[in-house]
């Protein structure tokens, strides 16, 4: 043929066999990878199977360790369904029900808890916490068990779920131990109530025996005093021409002593009134209290050398007309005990003891034996002899009735012959 070379027939067989050979072997290479590939699937497949496998074993362990933790916790762990069934208990849980854990799961509350009123309201309680979906704490849940004891427990309540299943989840504290003695104190303070009503019952009286006494003291003492006194001076006024100097001498005495025994009415009605008026605070400025009694016994005898030293600024909040007298029996007694000295020196000041102020009355006069200051404060308690020191005793108590009213205290310091400083407080944190 003209333009080009003719093929040879026999070549055609060849060229159909070579594509043949690339088409089978496309598909082996296709098989290869399809064998290859499904060979990586079972590899994967098989790896998945090991994993879920250690998984579990995991969970398993999870589980055991689980487990030993909370049976390691020494307060009752459990979890309930609506009905009462447990589903967890711990190790403190089963030994407060006298059982096992074993015995106490999938097991009702009706099998160990032999009170059908505790039961039902153990199931209202976890039904309305599932129901509500809200934590609910008991602070003191009193507990009968099956074998007869009872124990206290603190129990908190918290909506949980136990697989698929609504549940609750509670832990309870054993405060048996602290429910006694609330209990044993809450007796212990009703007894003290019931003592301190007798005892209040018992001072009502004696204090209605005490107005009693201080009624017959100021009126039936005081007219044979009166009748005494009025006969010694008619006495004297009537037949006192007739009657010698020692005579005389006798019936001033008398009626010195009738004069002396009036004053000490007065001062132990006083005494006694003090604790049954009412007290009121108020703003007191003791500066110019101490000032007005200094002023006043000063006036009194003017021609006594005395050095007054009264701190400035002092003030306090009491009941204005008890602290006066406290200001006039230390003052007084103050003046009175350095009535021997050529120049007394009285001094009234406030310092912080303890933390507490504290105010105080010192002087230079007489003095005392601290081995007997105990008795200081004592009513018709003397330390000094009336013919050398007049008085009744009392000054003192009442100062120490007075301070304690304010919730304060009183105390001495002396040495004979060298002064004293009486101290008293009133109930003022510094």
């Amino acid at each position: 043929m003209t333009g080009g070379i003719p093929m040879n027939m026999s070549d055609q067989p060849k060229l159909e066999l070579d594509k043949l050979r690339a088409e089978n072997k496309k598909l082996a290479d296709e098989h290869a990878y399809l064998v290859q590939a499904l060979k990586g699937s079972d590899d994967a497949l098989l790896n998945q199977i090991d994993e879920h496998q250690a998984a579990i074993e995991a969970l398993g362990h999870s589980k055991t360790h689980l487990r030993q933790v909370i049976d390691l916790v020494p307060h009752a762990i459990f979890a309930k369904d609506a009905d009462g069934r447990y589903l967890l208990v711990n190790r403190a849980m089963a030994t407060a029900c006298s059982s096992s854990i074993e015995e106490m799961e999938d097991a009702l509350d009706t099998d160990f808890f032999n009170k059908a009123v505790e039961v039902e309201r153990f199931r209202a309680a976890d039904q309305a916490v599932i129901a509500t979906g809200q934590r609910q704490v008991i602070p003191v849940e009193t507990i009968r068990f099956m074998n007869g004891v009872v124990r206290h427990f603190n129990i908190i309540k918290i909506p949980f779920r136990f697989g698929d299943t609504p549940a609750v989840l509670g832990v309870a504290t054993d405060i048996t131990e602290r429910e006694q003695a609330r209990l044993e104190l809450a007796k212990l303070n009703e007894d003290l109530e019931e003592r301190v009503r007798q005892r209040t019952a018992e001072l009502e009286a004696a204090n209605k025996e005490l107005e009693s006494f201080s009624y017959s003291v100021s009126h039936d003492l005081r007219s044979p005093l009166r009748g005494v006194d009025g006969w010694s001076l008619a006495l004297l006024e009537d037949y006192g021409d007739k009657l010698d100097e020692q005579a005389h001498g006798y019936l001033n005495q008398v009626r010195a002593e009738i004069q002396r025994m009036s004053v000490l009415i007065d001062d132990m009605l006083k005494l006694s009134r003090l604790s049954r008026d009412e007290m009121k605070r108020e703003a007191v400025d003791c500066t110019a209290l101490g000032r007005s009694f200094a002023d006043r016994v000063q006036a009194a005898s003017p021609e006594r050398r005395v050095e007054w030293r009264i701190a400035q600024g002092v003030n306090t909040n009491a009941d204005l007309s008890l602290l006066r007298q406290v200001f006039q029996n230390l003052i007084e007694n103050a003046w009175k005990f350095t009535a021997k000295q050529d120049t007394a020196v009285i001094e009234f000041g406030v310092t912080e003891i303890d933390g507490e102020k504290a105010y105080f009355v010192k002087d230079n006069g007489a003095g005392f034996d601290m081995a007997y200051s105990a008795k200081l404060f004592g009513a018709f308690q003397r330390l000094h002899r009336v013919a050398d020191y007049p008085g009744t005793g009392v000054g003192l108590a009442t100062v120490q009735r007075i301070a304690r009213r304010h919730g304060g205290r009183v105390w001495a310091e002396g040495e004979v012959g060298k002064g004293a400083t009486f101290w008293f407080t009133l109930g003022e944190k510094v």
